[in-house]
C-alpha cells in the first residue's frame, strides 16, 4: 500500500485547482488589498504565496475534519504566514495574516464545497467591471492588463468546465465516464466563439470599451447639466496656494532589537489567550445561564463549530430527494416561496399540510433529522434510514454528555425508523393511533 495512492493525488490537485481558481476569480480585490491597504512592505511576493496556502489547507482537510479545527489550524497559519511577512510591527501583518488565514481554511474547506456555477460567473462580472473601472483611476492602470489576461483564462476554464457538466448532465452520463463523441462535438463551435470573444478582449478591446463607455457617460452628463443649467460653465479662478508649513527634520529612528520583537510577539500571544480565555468563558457563562435568543444563537454557534467534513463516498443512495428538474415544479417552487414570504408566521413544513398518514410518517423523520442536524450531526444522504439511525447513536454515544448519563438506547428513534419504512416502501399505511403515539412519545 502506498502511502500517497494516484487516486489521493488526484483528488488532492483537483481540490487545489478549484481553490486556485477561486483565488483567481477574485484577483481585483487582492490587487485593491494590494494597492491601497498595504504601505508596500511585504511586496508583491504575499499574493504569489495565497495558492501555496490553499494547497496546504487542502492537505490538512483530511486531518482537520471538524469545523472548530479548521479554524484552529487555518488561524495557526494565518499568524505563521503573518510573521513571516512583516513580524507583527505594522499593519501589513495583520492584513497578511487575514489573508493566509482565508486561503487555507478555503482549502480546508474545499471536499464540502462543490463547483458552483453562480460564484464562477459572479467572479467574471468582478473581472469585467474591475476591467472598466482600474482603467480610469491612476494607481491601478498599470494592473488592468493582468486583469485582462487573468480574466480571459478564467472564462477559458468556467466555459469549458460548464460545457462539460451540461453534457454530462444532457448525456446522464457519471462523474469519470467518457462523454459521447456526437455530444462532445455539438458545443464546441460554440465555446470556440467564447474563446474567441475572450482573445478579442484580451487583445485590448476591454480597455477600449470602458473608455469608450467612460467618455460617454461623462459627455452625456455634462450636455444634461449644461441643458438643465441654461448657462455656459463660468471658468474656475485659480487661487494661489497657501504657503507650506516649514517641516522639521524628522528624528532617526532606531530599528528594535532581537529582545524587543520577542518581547513584542509575547505580549501579542498573551493578549490573544486571554481575549480567548475571557469569550470562552463569558459564551459558556450565557449559554448555561440564561435562555431565549442568546441560547439559541450560542446553540447554532456550537452546532457549526461541531460540524464534521462530509465523507466522500459515492451517493450510492439518495434518500428524500429529487434530482428531475421541471419547469412546472420551478414555478410551483417560487409560488410557495412567495406565499411563506408574504405570510407572518408560516413554516416551510408544517404538520397541518400532510394529508395522509404516510405523509405524517415521513414529515416525523425528517423533522427527527433536523433536530439531530440542530445540535451538530452532520446528514449522510448516501445512508439508507437505519445506516442513519445506527449512525446517530454512535454519533450521540461520543458528543452527547447528556446522553451518555441517562443511557444512549433511544427506542423511539427504532420505532420511528421501522414507521417511515413502512410508509414509504411497504404497501400497508400506517394508522392513526401508531401515528399520534408516535408523534407524542418523539415530542414534535
Amino acid at each position: 500500500m502506498t502511502l500517497f495512492p494516484p487516486s489521493r493525488i488526484r483528488g488532492t490537485l483537483r481540490l487545489w485547482g478549484r481553490c486556485f481558481l477561486e483565488l483567481l476569480l477574485s484577483l481585483p480585490l487582492w490587487i485593491l488589498v494590494q494597492v491601497y491597504a498595504l504601505t508596500g512592505q511585504p511586496g508583491t511576493l504575499w499574493i504569489y504565496l495565497l495558492p501555496l496556502l490553499s494547497l496546504a489547507g487542502v492537505l490538512l482537510s483530511t486531518l482537520c475534519n471538524v469545523r472548530w479545527k479548521q479554524l484552529v489550524c487555518a488561524l495557526g497559519i494565518g499568524f505563521a504566514f503573518g510573521f513571516l511577512a512583516g513580524g507583527f510591527e505594522s499593519r501589513d501583518s495583520f492584513i497578511c495574516i487575514a489573508s493566509g488565514g482565508l486561503c487555507a481554511f478555503l482549502g480546508m474547506t474545499a471536499p464540502s464545497r462543490s463547483s458552483n456555477t453562480t460564484t464562477y460567473w459572479s467572479g467574471i462580472a468582478l473581472y469585467f467591471v474591475a476591467v472598466l473601472t482600474f482603467g480610469q483611476l491612476p494607481d491601478l492602470q498599470s494592473s488592468v492588463p493582468v486583469l485582462t489576461w487573468s480574466g480571459s483564462i478564467c472564462l477559458i476554464v468556467i466555459l469549458l468546465s460548464t460545457n462539460s457538466q451540461h453534457l454530462r448532465y444532457s448525456s446522464f452520463a457519471g462523474d469519470e465516464a467518457p462523454l459521447p463523441t456526437g455530444l462532445r462535438r455539438h458545443n464546441r463551435w460554440f465555446v470556440a466563439g467564447f474563446i474567441l470573444a475572450a482573445a478579442v478582449l484580451a487583445a485590448g478591446a476591454g480597455k477600449w470599451l470602458g473608455a469608450l463607455a467612460w467618455n460617454a457617460a461623462r459627455a452625456l452628463i455634462g450636455w444634461f447639466l449644461q441643458l438643465f443649467s441654461g448657462s455656459e460653465e463660468t471658468p474656475v479662478q485659480s487661487q494661489a496656494p497657501p504657503p507650506a508649513a516649514p517641516v522639521l527634520p524628522a528624528a532617526e529612528a532606531t530599528p528594535p532589537g532581537l529582545l524587543a520583537k520577542l518581547l513584542d510577539l509575547s505580549f501579542y500571544l498573551l493578549a490573544s489567550l486571554v481575549i480567548g480565555f475571557l469569550v470562552y468563558y463569558g459564551l459558556r457563562w450565557l449559554y448555561r445561564n440564561t435562555g431565549g435568543i442568546w441560547h439559541r444563537v450560542i446553540a447554532a454557534l456550537l452546532a457549526m463549530l461541531r460540524r464534521e467534513q462530509p465523507q466522500t463516498e459515492p451517493a450510492a443512495y439518495r434518500d428524500e430527494e429529487r434530482n428531475v428538474f421541471t419547469w412546472e415544479q420551478a414555478v410551483r417552487g417560487m409560488k410557495d416561496f412567495l406565499n411563506r414570504s408574504l405570510t407572518i408566521g408560516s413554516r416551510r413544513d408544517r404538520w397541518d399540510q400532510t394529508g395522509s398518514n404516510r405523509e405524517r410518517a415521513r414529515w416525523m423523520y425528517r423533522e427527527w433529522l433536523a433536530a439531530k442536524r440542530g445540535k451538530g450531526y452532520e446528514i449522510k444522504r448516501f445512508l439508507t434510514p437505519q445506516e442513519t439511525a445506527k449512525d446517530v447513536l454512535d454519533w450521540t454515544a461520543r458528543n452527547d454528555k447528556q446522553a451518555q448519563k441517562r443511557g444512549i438506547n433511544d427506542p423511539s428513534s427504532q420505532k420511528l425508523i421501522e414507521l417511515y419504512e413502512q410508509a414509504r416502501y411497504g404497501d400497508q399505511e400506517p394508522t392513526d393511533a401508531e401515528v399520534a403515539a408516535l408523534k407524542a412519545e418523539l415530542k414534535l
